[in-house]
């Protein structure tokens, strides 16, 4: 199942192109010491603000040094790459879109 993820204003509206992933999300429960990564999958939404975004941005690139298959790890710079561009912004959000829990 695919994740969606988009970096989007206050409002709802996207900043960036939308990335689709169907494959790395599997790391992210397992994640040791994950306070962000944990909360995102297939089942539900999950959104960060941009004070934690940060902390999202910190838990990614941890992710990176483990044991990655190497589309995995595409996927994951491509996630990467889009909240750390974002990070610092005010009144932005990362979006995570669950293919189930978006009802689509």
């Amino acid at each position: 199942m695919s994740l969606f993820v988009s970096i989007e204003d206050k409002e709802g509206e996207g900043l960036a192109p939308v990335v689709d992933v169907d494959r790395i999300q599997r790391h992210f429960k397992a994640a040791e010491g994950s306070v962000c990564l944990r909360f995102i999958g297939n089942e539900e939404d999950s959104s960060f603000n941009c004070l934690q975004m940060p902390l999202l941005l910190k838990e990614l690139e941890a992710l990176d040094s483990g044991e990655l298959r190497a589309d995995e790890r595409e996927e994951l710079a491509k996630i990467t790459r889009l909240v750390r561009k974002f990070h610092d912004k005010s009144g932005v959000h990362a979006r995570f879109y669950g293919e189930r829990g978006s009802g689509e």
